[in-house]
Parts: C-alpha cells; sequence; structure tokens
C-alpha cells in the first residue's frame, strides 16, 4: 500500500512542477517604446482592471520597469493641461509579462523662452511673476527669495524646468 501511494505522491510534485515550469515559461520580456511629443509631460498608464499608474512631469528619457504584468489591453495615455488626453500608444498582452517601459521626449520644452520675452501667466497677466533660480543659489539670490523677488527651485537642474513663478495663482511656468 506504500508503494501506490509513493507513485500518487511523486506524480503529484511531478504535475505540481511542470505546472510551475509553464507558468515561469509564459513570462516574457517586452520593450514597449513610447514618444512623448513635449516636455514636461504627465502620463497615465492604464490596463487591465484597476492597473492605473500616474508618471508626473516625465521631462527626459526615461524607463520604467514593471514585473509579471497580466494579459490584457494597455494605453499609455498623455495628460494635457486644457483636461483633454491623448492616447499615445495601446497594446495588448498575450502572457503573463515583464515590460520595460520606454520613454523618448521627442519634442520641445514647454518651458523654452526666446530672449526677451516677457513672462506672462498662463491666465492671461503678466504682473507678480517673478524667475525661478534652479541650483545652488548665490548669497544675493537668498536675499531676493527672502524679499519674495525670486523662487529658489533646489540644487536639482534639469533639461526643461519652468522659469517663472506666479504669485497670484501659485504655478510655475
Amino acid at each position: 500500500m506504500t508503494k501506490p501511494f509513493g507513485i500518487i505522491v511523486n506524480l503529484i510534485l511531478f504535475f505540481t512542477l511542470l505546472t510551475t515550469l509553464s507558468c515561469f515559461s509564459q513570462i516574457k520580456d517586452s520593450t514597449i517604446n513610447i514618444i512623448i511629443p513635449y516636455a514636461p509631460a504627465n502620463l497615465n498608464f492604464f490596463g487591465k482592471d484597476s492597473f492605473h499608474i500616474t508618471l508626473d512631469s516625465v521631462v527626459t528619457s526615461s524607463q520604467f520597469q514593471f514585473m509579471k504584468i497580466d494579459p490584457g489591453k494597455y494605453s499609455a495615455i498623455l495628460m494635457k493641461d486644457s483636461g483633454k488626453s491623448e492616447e499615445l500608444k495601446t497594446f495588448t498582452l498575450s502572457d503573463t509579462t515583464s515590460i520595460l517601459l520606454t520613454f523618448e521626449n521627442n519634442g520641445p520644452c514647454l518651458f523654452d523662452y526666446p530672449k526677451g520675452y516677457k513672462p506672462k501667466c498662463p491666465f492671461g497677466h503678466f504682473h507678480e511673476i517673478i524667475p525661478i533660480i534652479n541650483g545652488l543659489p548665490t548669497s544675493e539670490e537668498i536675499k531676493l527669495a527672502e524679499k519674495g523677488k525670486v523662487i529658489l527651485a533646489g540644487c536639482l537642474v534639469d533639461e526643461c524646468s519652468p522659469k517663472y513663478y506666479c504669485k497670484i495663482h501659485h504655478i510655475s511656468f
């Protein structure tokens, strides 16, 4: 009686191992490339069921890796300042997959202004607008910030940072 019991246990272990290996073989690596038309951009990544990721202020080319994503339809959606959205890419995963999302900024920085530009708030006025200082501030810039004449944005400087701040609407542009 112990011999058939041992065979049954071995068969169960064999099928469990086979099932486990077949699950692992379904995981495939994929790279999804998404072109961003301008920077900075706010992206939403929607998918199966309630899968939702928001990436705020994507400025430069970047990569995000997600492990063991379930099969289904997924979309990368660009959220515009106007409140409207634009679907950048839709793709379907047929198996459980590990994906690498690659975002490439292919367009202009929305904060690049021509020389001699007079700063205008996105709400249409020119008053109560002050410059934003990026990088390590000098002692003079610290004094100007204490008087409310500039905003100190920190030491990290990227390729596309806001240049002005509206004191009325509390927004950077």
